[in-house]
């Protein structure tokens, strides 16, 4: 679970690179982004530790849906405004380095 929360960290670092580019728009919902991460990450835990406590696994199910959806949301607004093909030639160029 440490690992997917770094990955997850390491992604939000990475998108808040592209939306500091992009604007204040992408900064308000990756700031919403970044304020949900914790909050489900505490309400995994208290039901991890609760595993027969319905309203606590609710609680859970509603916070990752909110997630999600800003995230859908941070990911289709960042995908409108970058120009496709360039960012995959560029991506494509950085692996060639590597």
């Amino acid at each position: 679970m440490a690992a997917r929360v770094t990955n997850i960290h390491m992604s939000i670092s990475l998108i808040l690179t592209v939306a500091l580019l992009l604007g204040h728009y992408q900064m308000i919902v990756l700031f919403q982004v970044s304020q949900l991460l914790p909050m489900v990450e505490i309400a995994a835990q208290i039901c991890r530790k609760n595993p027969h406590n319905d309203s606590c696994h609710e609680h859970l199910s509603t916070l990752e849906s909110l997630w999600k959806d800003t995230v859908d949301q941070m990911i289709s607004s960042i995908d409108s405004a970058i120009d496709k093909s360039a960012f995959l030639d560029t991506i494509g160029r950085q692996a060639l380095i590597r």
